[in-house]
C-alpha cells in the first residue's frame, strides 16, 4: 500500500462524511484503530496512516457504492492477499480501511478469514457513540481497543508489539 496523507483535519473530516453518509444508507459502522483511540481519550494522540471502521461483510459492496459519490475509491491492492478481511478505499491520498465483520455460528462476531477463530467483545460494539472536536460517531469501547492491541501479538502477526501498540496500551490504562 502506498504511503496515506495524514492531515488530521482532513481526516476528522473524513470520519464525520462517512459516518454519516454509513448512518443515511443504513449501514452499521463502528470507528476503531487509531482515531478511534483518540476520540475515546479526547485528544490526538499520534499521526494516523488510515482511519478504520467495522462494517458487516454483507454491507461492503453497499458501503463502497454509498462512499463511491464522494470520491472514495476502492482499492483491493492495497489489502493484499486479504481482501476477504478488510478492503481500503482511497480519497484524494487518504486511506480509509472497511474492516470487515460476520456472525460466527454460535453469534459470536469476528472478521473473516485468518481471525475468524478470534470473536471480538460483544460489549464493544455496544459502546456509547464517540465524540470528538463536535463529531459523534459509533465507536469501540477502550475493552475493544486493549483486545485488539494484545490479541495481534497472539493471533495475528506473532509479531511482539510494535512502540504505537505499547503507547496506545497505556492510553487505555
Amino acid at each position: 500500500m502506498e504511503q496515506s496523507r495524514t492531515d488530521p483535519d482532513v481526516q476528522l473530516g473524513m470520519i464525520r462524511e462517512i459516518s454519516s453518509t454509513f448512518e443515511k444508507a443504513g449501514i452499521d459502522h463502528w470507528l476503531f484503530g487509531g482515531w478511534g483511540l483518540d476520540f475515546l481519550a479526547g485528544r490526538i494522540t499520534r499521526p494516523h496512516d488510515d482511519i478504520d471502521f467495522f462494517i458487516w461483510d454483507d454491507a461492503f459492496e453497499s458501503a463502497v457504492e454509498a462512499l463511491a459519490p464522494l470520491g472514495y475509491v476502492l482499492r483491493p491492492e492495497a489489502s493484499g492477499d486479504f481482501f476477504n478481511e478488510s478492503g481500503f478505499v482511497r480519497k484524494d491520498g487518504y486511506y480509509v480501511e472497511l474492516a470487515r465483520l460476520v456472525r460466527r455460528a454460535d453469534g459470536s462476531i469476528a472478521t473473516p478469514g485468518r481471525y475468524i477463530d478470534w470473536p471480538w467483545p460483544a460489549r464493544s460494539f455496544e459502546a456509547p457513540r464517540l465524540c470528538f472536536r463536535g463529531i459523534e460517531v459509533p465507536g469501540w469501547d477502550a475493552y475493544g481497543h486493549w483486545h485488539i492491541k494484545m490479541g495481534f501479538s497472539r493471533h495475528g502477526s506473532k509479531d511482539p508489539l510494535r512502540d504505537q501498540d505499547l503507547s496506545d496500551l497505556e492510553i487505555l490504562r
